[in-house]
Order: structure tokens, then sequence, then C-alpha cells
């Protein structure tokens, strides 16, 4: 199989095909997740150009992490921000001083470093059964695959005529990539339809703040640790799972030490982590996109355009919000439906861990949360207990390939 190397082999990897899967998956990035923070530090008290700040720092960072890791390894790697975090910290900053929150996620970022660099996450990762990873993976999805049909409710036939499109592209001209052709007719009878409206507020740009970190211990008992667990139980675990599944060996230590670095710089800018992300690396990494040998390039889109998002922060924001909500998640369900089908068939394609795997991939679609700790970490956790008390024999058992497994 020939490998894509050099400048020659970059610019086999910028195609239609990776274009449109980085453009689409940036999209999804740079929407929901977007008002999430815009929410939360809405809840925690911060000001406009603190919440600038923090998606600035998120999104820069995230985007600086994934180009660099998506051309170092020449693998789709996106960067991000998690999610889960964010919500946490809607409440969880109201109870600190703001920079003794910042110091908090210095000392997640330091953390986080130093576990990519002892390794012990990459040895943690190997004990954790692959039906299990993407039985969590799964679940996780499932929530885009019912907000693909919640868009019926409120857009029925500009849905309807989105999802034709989508799989009259499929089924008879393959060539352009069908997802793309689904979001630039998708836009075009939101915009006809009128569904696109600017809010009543004026774009700028605005730079981010340099903080002072301050550092209490309050602070890293309630915010560093829970957010250190949310890191390598939600998003990082889960971008390296797909990462696994579709034929890679993502660099596990370097993903989370450089987690850590990006976690520290974006921190002292009021981003609370930059991570591996799981759902557009989802997007990036299928079938869809091309040879496997030139899908890197749509992470090195995806997070020009990710980043991009963080720089112009504050149009970003103005043009994000014209969008409706149900156009957003018609066209993320639709990108993620090769990554749910091939993410089940190895979940439950293998024969082993079969039990661990289904409370798995139920916690993880049931949404739930105990001790400010989202359901993919509690998928993990429950799913192993689950595997160790009624699957053992599995454990002994040399594990079939997931590349076996028919995409």
């Amino acid at each position: 199989m020939e490998t894509v190397t050099g400048e020659s082999g970059f610019l086999k990897a910028i195609n239609l095909r990776t274009f449109s899967a980085g453009l689409v998956g940036a999209v999804v990035g740079c929407t929901g997740p977007l008002l999430i923070i815009i929410d939360s530090a809405s809840r925690a008290g911060l000001t406009n150009e603190q919440t600038v700040s923090w998606i600035f720092a998120c999104y820069v960072g995230g985007g600086l992490f994934g180009i660099f890791l998506s051309l170092k390894y020449r693998q789709p790697l996106c960067g991000a921000f998690n999610v889960a975090g964010v919500v946490f910290l809607g409440t969880a900053l109201v109870q600190f001083n703001y920079q003794d929150a910042i110091g908090a996620y210095l000392i997640t970022g330091l953390l986080l470093l130093i576990l990519g660099l002892t390794g012990l996450v990459d040895k943690a990762m190997k004990w954790i059964p692959m039906p299990i990873i993407m039985a969590m993976i799964a679940g996780v999805l499932l929530s885009f695959a019912y907000g693909m049909l919640d868009s019926f409710k409120t857009i029925p036939w500009q849905a309807a005529i989105i999802v034709t499109v989508y799989l009259g592209f499929r089924r008879w001209y393959a060539a352009f990539p069908p997802i793309l052709a689904a979001f630039i007719i998708g836009i075009g009878i939101t915009g006809l339809t009128g569904g696109i409206n600017l809010p009543d507020i004026s774009p700028g740009f605005s730079g981010p703040i340099l903080y002072t970190p301050t550092f209490s211990l309050g602070a890293v008992l309630a915010i560093s640790l829970p957010l250190l667990v949310l890191i390598l139980g939600t998003e990082n675990a889960q971008a390296i799972g797909i990462l696994k599944a579709n034929g890679y060996e993502p660099p596990v230590n370097a993903i989370t030490a450089g987690t850590g670095i990006g976690t520290m710089i974006a921190g002292i800018f009021g981003g609370h982590s930059v991570v591996a992300a799981g759902m557009m690396t989802a997007v990036c990494v299928t079938t869809d996109v091309g040879p496997k040998e030139t899908r890197y390039g749509a992470g090195v889109i995806n997070a020009v355009i990710f980043g991009s998002c963080g720089l112009f922060a504050g149009y970003t924001v103005y043009f994000v919000s014209a969008f409706p909500v149900a156009f957003i998640k018609l066209v993320a369900g639709l990108a993620l439906i090769n990554v749910i089908d091939n993410a089940l068939r190895i979940a439950f394609g293998i024969g082993k861990f079969r039990m661990g795997a289904f409370f798995a991939f139920v916690i993880a679609g049931s949404g739930i949360v105990f001790f400010n700790i989202s359901s993919p970490f509690w998928a993990i956790f429950v799913g192993m207990l689950i595997a160790a008390f009624l699957e053992k024999d599995d454990f002994g058992v040399e594990k079939q390939s997931a590349s076996n497994i028919k995409r």
C-alpha cells in the first residue's frame, strides 16, 4: 500500500472528499459546542470579553493541536475542547475566584502532560476491550442520530429534501461527497425559506485576555480532578477508539501529552481544555472520506476551519447564531451514519464482551451524570465491571482485530 508522505503526499490528501469531511466536522464543532460555552459563561457570570477569550483559547488551541498531530502522524486527529467540561464549569465557576479556576486549568494540563510522558494512559487503554470502547462511542453518537430525526419536527419538508439529496448522491453519484451535497442544498433551502436569521448584535474582533493564575486547593479538587477524568474518559477515549476501529494506531501518549500542553497554554487565556475531538474525528475518519492514507487531510482542513472560528470568535458567534439548530442537528446526524454503523458492528459483531458492551452502550446513550461526571466515563467503568464479572474468559482470548469487521 502506498504511503503518502512529503509535500506531494499532502497535496493528494487535500481533495474534495477530505475538504467536505473537514468542513462538515468543523461546522458541527463550531455551532452547538460554541453555544454551550456561551450558555455556561452566562450562568457563571462571565463578561462578554471573558467569554470571547474562552472561545478563542479553546478553538485556536484545538485547531493548532489538530494541525500538528494530523501532519505529524498522518492521521485525522482533530482537536477541540471538552464539551462535558463546559457544562460542568457552568456551575463550578460560580464557587471560585476566576483566577483560581485558571490555576486549576493549568494543574489539569500539567497532570495530563505527566500521564502522557509516563505512558500510563496508553497502558490503561490496552486493558479496555475494543467492543466496550466502541459500544460507548455508539451510545454517545446515538444522540446525533436522534437529533437528525428531531429535525423533522421543526423543519419537516426541508429535512426531507436534505435527506433525499444525501441518499440520492450516495446511491447515484457517490463520486461527489453526499454530505457536502446535502450541506450545500440545506443552506440554500434554509436561506430561501427565511430560516437564516442574523442576531441583533454587532460582530467584531475581540482579542484574548492573558490571565495571571492563582492556585487554591479547593479549586484543584473541585475543578482540576473532575476535568482530568472528563478529558480522559470522554473526548480523548472516543477519538482514540474511533481511530483504532478504523485501522489506525493512534499515538496515545502523544495525544495525552499534547492535550496537557494545549490545556496549559489555553488555560492562561481562559480556555478550560484542549483535547482530541471524538465527534469531529469520527466525521473525518470514515471510508467516505477516501483512502486511509489521505484522510489526515480532512483533519488538517478541519483544524484550520475550527481554529479560524476561534481567531474570529466575535464574528463566529454572530453567524453561528443565525442558523436553526434543527439544520445543524440534521447535518451532524447524516455525517455520522457510517461511524455509528461501524461502531455497532465492532461492539456486537466480534462476539466477545457482549454483555459489557451492552451496558456500555445503554449507559453512554442515556446521558446520565453522576458526581458531575458524564455518561461516557460511566459507560466504560460499568462495562468493564460487567465484563470482569460475567465475561472473564474473553479477557484471556485473543481479540479478533477490528479491521476484520466488514465496514
